[in-house]
């Protein structure tokens, strides 16, 4: 212990008197390269008195606080897709309000969902859409296309509380009436259908 602690290499030292009454004696034999269960507990009855103050410090709660983790960084890069085939064209212009994740939700036609999971990418912050493009083959006359919002999240304020926005829909190149949404709580909301009011 001595030939360690003159070692500069070593990087640690110990006390002149930390290897005192020591014997090193575990195998039987003194000075040997083992400790015996004498010398170790005297070793933990003089860490004790050493680490006394330390232990104290952190029982009385003075143990720093971690840093806050930072909240996941989320792409918001608009996404410009297409989902399902066909001659006719749906076509969703799509936000959300960004919290932790992006919002997820499914389209349906007439009660048949078209493709699969979608997760918004735009920022209604920035003014920016989505341009999710549905293609299918649709008769003439009304239809209702609904959009089911998955993964609502709410934290408490304005600035920690996940939505998604339809913020337009056009079909076959023509603007749909009625074809805007604020989906705030979960669920589905069809167009043209209001969507009820925020509920926070």
């Amino acid at each position: 212990m001595r030939q360690l602690s003159a070692d500069g290499g070593f990087n640690a030292s110990f006390a002149d008197k930390a290897m005192d009454d020591i014997a090193m004696d575990g195998d039987g034999y003194a000075h040997s390269s083992h400790m015996g269960q004498a010398d170790a507990i005297l070793i933990a009855d003089r860490l004790a008195v050493t680490m006394a103050d330390t232990v104290a410090g952190l029982a009385g709660g003075s143990v720093p606080e971690p840093p806050p983790v930072p909240p996941p960084s989320v792409d918001t890069t608009p996404v410009v897709t297409t989902i399902g085939s066909g001659s006719d064209a749906l076509v969703l212009r799509i936000s959300q309000d960004v919290y932790l994740a992006g919002a997820q939700y499914t389209v349906s036609v007439d009660g048949t969902r078209i493709g699969g999971t979608l997760t918004a990418g735009a920022s209604a912050a920035s003014g920016q859409d989505d341009v999710i493009t549905v293609k299918g083959d649709w008769a003439a006359g009304a239809h209702k296309v609904t959009i089911d919002f998955l993964n609502d999240a709410w934290g408490g304020t304005a600035a920690t509380d996940r939505n998604l926005h339809v913020d337009g829909i056009t079909y076959n190149g023509k603007a749909v009436a009625g074809g805007t949404g604020a989906l705030f709580p979960p669920g589905p909301w069809t167009s043209p259908s209001p969507r009820p009011p925020h509920p926070r």
